[in-house]
C-alpha cells in the first residue's frame, strides 16, 4: 500500500472557475427619437451590457491590475477581497487569486518534489504570507478548494508575538497582501484507502478541511477525524466559521466528527477510530503541536521529516507507510 506523499514542512496551523473578464467592447449606436419617429436601433440588452461593463471592468482592474502570477518562491502583492472576525483570536481572510495562476491550486498541482500527481490525488497546499514591516513571513493552509472558488480563504490565529497574525487581523477589504506559493503539504490519493484518519487541534485541522473540500462526493472512502475542543473560555471557531458543519452536511454519514478534550489525544480516540478497519488500508493524518505528536506518533526528524513511528499508533499496530505526521 502506497502512502500519500509525504510532507518536509509541518501542517501549517494557522470545477467551474468564476473568473472576472474584463468585458467586450462593442460598437453601440445609441440613437435617439426624432420628429420622424425613426426607431430606437440599441436594445435594453445592449445597454444593460454597457451598465454591466463599467462595473465589472473597475473591479477587475482593482483586484488583477497587472495580472500577477503566483510564483512559490517569489512575492506577489494582491489585494484582499473580504475579512471576518469568526472567533475574538480567529480572523478569516479572503484573497482572491489571479485567473492565470488558480490551476496551480487544482490541475497543475504538483508533489514535494514537482512530480505530476497521479489520476485521483489531491494535492494539499499553503501560502506563505508576509510583514512588510518585518520582513518575515509565516505559512497558512487555505481551507478551502481555491481552483474552484478563485479566492484562497485563510483562517489566522492572533497569538501574543506573532507578528505576522497580528499583520494580517490588522487587514481590511482593499488592503494589499503580500503572499507566495502556492507550496505543497503533501499529496494523497484516497482512492487506494478505505478509511482516511485525520487527528489535529486548533488551525491545525485546515489541511484536513482543504482536503475535504477538495475531495468528490463521489468517494467512497470513510473519513473520520479527531479534532480537540477549544479550552473552556475559547470559542469554537471551526463551528462558528461553519467550516464543519457544511463539512458534514456534505458528506452525511461517509464523515464521522468526535470532539476530544483539550490536551492529550485519548488512546481510547485512536482505538475507536481504527477498530473494525484493515489497518494496511487505512491512512492516518496527524497535524498536532510537537509536545503531543511525540506521544501519538514519535517526533519529526530535525529537518521536519517524518522520523522514525512511535506513539500511540505504533503501538496500535500501524505502520509506517500509513502514518503522514504534520507539525
Amino acid at each position: 500500500m502506497q502512502s500519500a506523499t509525504r510532507a518536509s514542512r509541518g501542517c501549517l496551523r494557522t470545477g467551474s472557475r468564476n473568473v472576472l473578464r474584463p468585458p467586450l467592447s462593442p460598437k453601440v449606436q445609441l440613437r435617439f427619437a426624432s420628429s420622424s419617429s425613426r426607431p430606437i436601433r440599441s436594445s435594453a440588452v445592449i445597454v444593460a451590457i454597457g451598465a454591466v461593463s463599467l462595473i465589472a471592468f473597475p473591479v477587475y482592474v482593482a483586484l488583477f491590475p497587472k495580472h500577477p502570477a503566483l510564483q512559490p518562491q517569489v512575492y506577489t502583492d494582491l489585494t484582499v477581497f473580504s475579512t471576518q472576525r469568526v472567533t475574538p483570536q480567529h480572523a478569516s481572510i479572503g484573497i482572491p487569486i489571479p485567473p492565470g495562476s488558480r490551476s496551480l491550486f487544482g490541475i497543475d498541482a504538483v508533489r514535494r518534489d514537482r512530480s505530476k500527481p497521479e489520476d485521483g490525488e489531491i494535492v494539499i497546499q499553503h501560502l506563505y504570507v508576509k510583514n512588510p514591516d518585518l520582513m518575515i513571513e509565516r505559512p497558512y493552509t487555505p481551507v478551502n478548494n481555491v481552483e474552484r472558488d478563485g479566492i484562497a480563504n485563510i483562517v489566522v490565529k492572533k497569538v501574543q508575538g506573532g507578528e505576522v497574525g497580528r499583520h494580517i487581523h490588522g487587514l481590511h477589504a482593499g488592503d494589499s497582501i503580500g503572499i507566495r506559493g502556492p507550496v505543497t503539504t503533501f499529496a494523497i490519493n484516497p482512492t487506494k484507502y478505505d478509511k482516511i484518519i485525520m487527528i489535529s487541534t486548533g488551525t491545525g485541522i485546515s489541511p484536513f478541511l482543504q482536503l475535504l473540500d477538495k475531495l468528490p462526493v463521489t468517494s467512497s472512502t470513510e473519513l473520520h477525524i479527531l479534532h480537540s475542543l477549544p479550552k473552556p473560555d475559547k470559542q469554537d471557531w471551526v463551528v462558528s466559521s461553519g467550516l464543519l458543519p457544511r463539512l458534514q452536511d456534505r458528506f452525511g454519514d461517509q464523515l464521522t466528527v468526535d470532539r476530544i478534550p483539550p490536551g492529550s489525544i485519548p488512546e481510547v480516540a485512536l482505538e475507536s477510530a481504527l477498530r473494525g478497519a484493515d489497518k494496511a488500508k487505512v491512512m492516518v493524518l496527524v497535524c498536532l503541536p510537537p509536545n503531543l505528536l511525540k506521544s501519538v506518533a514519535g517526533p519529526m526528524a530535525p529537518n521536519l521529516g517524518q522520523g522514525p513511528l512511535r506513539g500511540t499508533l505504533a503501538d496500535l499496530g500501524l505502520s509506517p507507510a500509513n502514518v503522514v505526521k504534520l507539525e
